[in-house]
């Protein structure tokens, strides 16, 4: 979203200014003699990290930025070895590598300088980008990899983020942020990390804030966690420019003014007329209800108009968009807010991050929080999501739900409209309106009776939903079959599942009605003989359940994707002459309760009525971020469903 932010560029032009650059004269000492000591038994260990974000002026021209990292890691292992034999080097378009150094020391004390061949450039095939690598050789286990480079980088100094954190322990860990001293930055560190304090530096002109000599603990991926956003990391940006008399830089007044401005100017007759065609087309103007009017305007436009995550410059201009149906981020959110406003209908523009990676803080602004748009609708209270094709109104991708946003609200004085910036929180979805259900009907076979005859009934609804209703009409026929097959065979992968029905498969009925999938079939699966006795695996007729183990202390909270129920019942035919002898171990209860509520539950429980035997299996899940002290719990109630998909009649 760099186009709609300030240019930082018009604040700095200074013809007398000296600061001399640290890290394009940065070099590492020739001895290569490094004492591993007590870690010797480690995989991998972090022996020295020094980071580098320089900016500095340079010919009297303008902002230059120089970013610097120096690492030294222990490699003790064949796995790590093969990890670390290659070390990429991030430079952006609008970068540069200026110097690198790479080398082994092995445990002999020898040394194997790479050479400048040795750092390798390519081409990323995705992205069309060039990309740089150390490919280090003669690593052997007990050897130490050495590296640095120094590079040029785009002065983004409205929010950087450096993670400091890896999946291996790392002692001496140094960071520096160096600039003018004529300016000021504000900063904050995450998750434990450090804070940055000034340090000092020779240079008279410059100011350094930074650590030293930190020890960081090595932090591995754990179940139903998001692990960028537990790493250790900090968030910095410039804050004041004294010599332009400049303050709250990165402010997110100047984000809301320039974006409001950009998406809700007036557009032009030519515009409104295309307008006027695109919302004639929908038939959306007769639908009475605001919310299902809304509802049907984005189901016309996402089934109409293509988002481009990277495009032709054209395409974010609206006129281009109502021509080619098609458009990059700004090209799209234009075209919704423009019908929306044709319609007479409030839209609020809104900024907020992945919390999957960057949760947003509401009590430090950086523009790094910004890096995504959605649209809030204050008459019927519901978000957004233009540029996802699998999310609709009431549904927002599941990586923006449970997070802070920043909400742009028009204001008018006197002839002037504008906006301004308020702090939102968007809410986490309720349980009972994403839900997976399954209805199963189970009878024996009257000629063998280990074969059972099943009528499967499978209901899908909202986030669980999302997919299938959302692209089923973009498959082919035979992507749409073995879609249907999978969500009947994750039962067992050894059901005969020819005869599928499958209902509500359109886009228009996400978050309206279910995905529902029902089939027919028999299988000798679920039954064993043992004797005189049939044993029922009757717990797989749900399918198989996570289990969670946990064999070291857990460090990470939980953080779940969306809250979720699942409710299925199961009716069993008993053979005239037969009975079970221990339905009792159907029977199991655990839940968990916060502030007096219910926010975690699991029952399974039967009824018998003649020769039948209904069993009813309820569990949900009403919290999205369980904190550390309540990880039990929630894996309790996980583990209560594997308990039960081991269950045998």
């Amino acid at each position: 979203m760099k186009y709609l932010f300030i240019s930082l560029g018009l604040f700095f032009c200074f013809l007398g200014y000296g600061q001399t650059a640290v890290v394009k004269n940065y070099d590492w000492d020739e001895m290569a003699n490094y004492n591993v000591g007590k870690h010797k038994e480690e995989k991998v260990y972090g022996l020295f990290t020094y980071i580098v974000d320089e900016y500095t002026i340079e010919n009297g021209t303008g902002l230059v930025n120089y970013e610097l990292e120096h690492v030294k890691i222990y490699l003790n292992s064949d796995e790590k070895i093969e990890e670390f034999n290659k070390v990429y080097i991030p430079v952006s378009d609008q970068g540069a590598l200026l110097r690198s150094k790479a080398r082994v020391i092995n445990s002999d004390g020898s040394v194997i300088t790479q050479s400048s061949e040795d750092i390798i450039k390519a081409s990323d095939e995705e992205s069309g980008r060039d990309v740089f690598y150390f490919a280090f050789e003669g690593i052997s286990k007990g050897s130490i990899i050495e590296y640095f480079y120094a590079k040029q980088a785009y002065p983004d100094l409205n929010g950087s983020r450096t993670t400091l954190q890896e999946d291996y322990p790392q002692k001496n860990v140094n960071f520096n942020l160096i600039y003018p001293n004529f300016l000021d930055f504000k900063y904050k560190s995450y998750n434990g990390l450090a804070s940055l304090e000034p340090l000092e530096i020779a240079e008279e002109d410059s100011k350094v804030l930074g650590f030293e000599g930190q020890f960081i603990e090595a932090l591995y991926p754990e179940e139903v966690s998001f692990y960028r956003a537990n790493l250790q990391f900090l968030v910095y940006n410039l804050d004041k420019n004294y010599s332009q008399n400049i303050y709250d830089i990165s402010s997110y007044s100047s984000v809301v003014r320039n974006s409001y401005k950009a998406f809700y100017s007036p557009p032009s007759k030519a515009i409104i007329k295309k307008i006027k065609k695109v919302v004639a087309a929908s038939q959306v103007e007769s639908i009475t209800s605001e919310k299902e009017k809304i509802r049907a305007m984005e189901d016309y436009l996402k089934d109409n108009y293509v988002f481009l995550e990277s495009g032709p410059v054209e395409l974010s201009e609206l006129s281009n968009v109502l021509d080619k149906k098609a458009g990059t981020l700004r090209g799209i959110m234009s075209l919704y807010i423009n019908v929306f406003e044709y319609l007479g209908i409030e839209s609020n523009l809104v900024f907020t991050s992945d919390r999957r990676k960057n949760k947003f803080d509401p009590d430090f602004e950086s523009y790094n929080f910004l890096d995504m748009f959605l649209l809030y609708f204050p008459s019927v209270d519901a978000y957004m999501s233009p540029t996802h094709l699998e999310s609709k109104l009431g549904y927002l991708p599941f990586e923006y739900i449970d997070n802070h946003a920043l909400v742009a609200k028009s204001v008018k004085v006197g002839d002037l409209v504008s906006a301004i910036g308020e702090m939102a929180y968007i809410e986490q979805n309720d349980y009972k309106k994403t839900y997976s259900n399954m209805d199963v009907k189970v009878s024996f076979d009257k000629e063998d009776m280990t074969k059972v005859n099943l009528e499967i009934e499978n209901s899908f609804f909202g986030y669980v939903a999302s997919f299938y209703q959302n692209y089923y009409k973009l498959m082919d026929e035979e992507g749409k079959r073995e879609l249907s097959e999978a969500l009947v065979k994750f039962v067992n992968e050894n059901l005969d599942v020819a005869n599928i029905e499958v209902l509500n498969p359109k886009p228009t009925d996400f978050g309206i009605k279910p995905y529902v999938v029902k089939c027919q079939t028999e299988s000798a699966e679920f039954v064993e003989r043992a004797g005189p006795k049939y044993l029922l695996k009757v717990g797989e007729f749900i399918g198989p359940q996570s289990e969670m183990y946990q064999e070291t202390e857990r460090k990470m909270p939980v953080d779940s994707d969306f809250n979720r129920s699942y409710d299925r019942i199961i009716e069993i035919d008993i053979p005239e002459g037969y009975t079970f002898s221990n339905l009792e171990d159907l029977n199991s209860k655990r839940e968990v309760e916060k502030d007096g509520e219910v926010i975690m539950y699991f029952e399974s429980s039967y009824e018998k009525e003649g020769q039948v035997i209904k069993i009813k299996v309820d569990e949900y899940y009403d919290m999205l971020h369980v904190p550390l002290d309540m990880y039990e719990d929630y894996r309790a109630v996980i583990n209560s469903a594997a308990d039960f998909n081991k269950v045998v009649l």
